[in-house]
């Protein structure tokens, strides 16, 4: 009877040992992989490329990290379009206008925005952008813009292009070491100005 026994544990074994469905792990099928879930798309991003915009029959480079956005109900009918600088806060403002009145008494207003230090004058320059006259102006010390609460510590780049068909004004004002980080931006800002030619 043990003999008995034996023989069939052992024909079992060498029966599944020739099974056609014994394999090794070299022979089984690949485990199904579930398909990637589909990822959703990103939300936009502002762009890290300088782009050309066009602004009151003029075209400027706006640098990388700059964007234009909307103008306040306040702005409308005064200011042409505004830039925002995110890297630099809320607190700078660069603002582009067409405004009338002349470059001289324009560039009065801006200065009487400001209370200077004693003894300290106003920082100008002249030079010319696409064959347009622009009058550069530096200016820091406590900035008392409209609607505004004085503000010490502050500084005002601005440019006036005296020209035609209008004058046309670029002008940023910020805390002084927020303006002083982007000078070099914003003046390449400036000078990229051109007359849109029809």
């Amino acid at each position: 009877m043990r003999a008995l026994i034996a023989v069939m544990i052992g024909g079992g074994l060498l029966l599944a040992g020739c099974s056609p469905a014994a394999s090794t792990p070299a022979d089984d099928p690949p485990v199904p992989v579930a398909e990637p879930a589909e990822t959703p798309a990103n939300p936009p991003v502002e762009s890290t490329a300088p782009a050309e915009v066009a602004v009151s029959g003029f075209r400027l480079r706006v640098p990388a990290g700059w964007r234009q956005a909307e103008l306040t109900p306040a702005q409308q009918g005064f200011v042409d379009a505004r830039f925002e600088i995110p890297s630099l806060g809320d607190d700078v403002r660069l603002s582009l206008s067409t405004i009338g009145g002349g470059v001289a008494a324009n560039i009065d207003r801006w200065v009487g925005q400001f209370s200077l230090p004693d003894g300290a004058t106003p920082i100008t320059e002249t030079m010319e952008v696409d064959g347009i006259p622009v009058n550069w102006v530096d200016l820091s010390g406590e900035f008392r813009g409209m609607q505004q609460a004085p503000q010490p510590g502050w500084r005002m780049l601005g440019a006036a292009f005296d020209g035609e068909p209008r004058d046309f004004y670029i002008k940023l004002t910020g805390p002084a070491a927020a303006v002083g980080q982007i000078e070099d931006e914003f003046r390449g800002f400036v000078t990229s100005v051109r007359r849109e030619r029809h």
